[in-house]
């Protein structure tokens, strides 16, 4: 008869019970500000602080006054801007030599800036952000998207609602089923949330 360490068994459980082993580490918090957290897709919500990992799946949200830096996998820079919800969808760096791997960022709202790491210089269309109206691709960039949901009843809007994308260096585009539009250095992008 063999025995078996049971605080280890315990510690295997509550791993695979809080996802633990099936997480994939997306990048790491290198700088936070305010009211920053990460909500995971089982619904768990956890507070970000600098060196905490994020993963895929998660949902990074500012708060009003809030703001972070995430540097991911493949070194690329994000840095996520008040108000805002970023979900790491995918990134994972399968090979670091070749740049090999998929980034997709999902940004729900608010705005963030992102400078390309090995991904996107190594395997450009393998690296995209999607908002609820359009896909940004890149050129191996910094830019800055922005998703702008419709002003609540009896607000006034900042601006049109959609998708936006202002190029600081290299070039993205902005993909819609209604067509495409290149962005270049000092330039705004936009979508609109309806096509015309």
């Amino acid at each position: 008869m063999r025995t078996i360490n049971t605080t280890c068994v315990a510690a295997l459980l509550l791993a695979f019970a809080s996802g633990a082993y099936a997480s994939i580490d997306a990048g790491q918090v290198q700088f936070v500000h305010g009211d920053s957290r990460a909500l995971g897709s089982n619904g768990v919500e956890r507070a970000l602080k600098k060196g905490d990992p994020v993963y895929e799946g998660e949902t990074v949200i500012t708060g009003p006054s809030a703001s972070l830096q995430l540097r991911m996998v493949d070194d690329a820079m994000v840095a996520v801007r008040p108000n805002s919800r970023l979900q790491i969808e995918v990134y994972r760096l399968d090979g670091k030599a070749e740049g090999e791997g998929h980034g997709v960022l999902r940004l729900i709202s608010g705005t963030f800036r992102s400078i390309t790491g090995l991904i996107g210089h190594a395997k450009k269309a393998n690296y995209k952000i999607i908002t609820d109206t359009a896909n940004i691709g890149i050129r191996g960039t910094d830019h800055e998207p922005a998703y702008l949901l419709p002003a609540a009843a009896g607000q006034a809007a900042a601006a049109a609602p959609g998708t936006y994308d202002k190029v600081n260096a290299g070039g993205t585009y902005i993909a819609t089923p209604w067509g495409r539009v290149d962005v270049s250095p000092n330039q705004v992008g936009f979508a609109s949330s309806r096509p015309g």
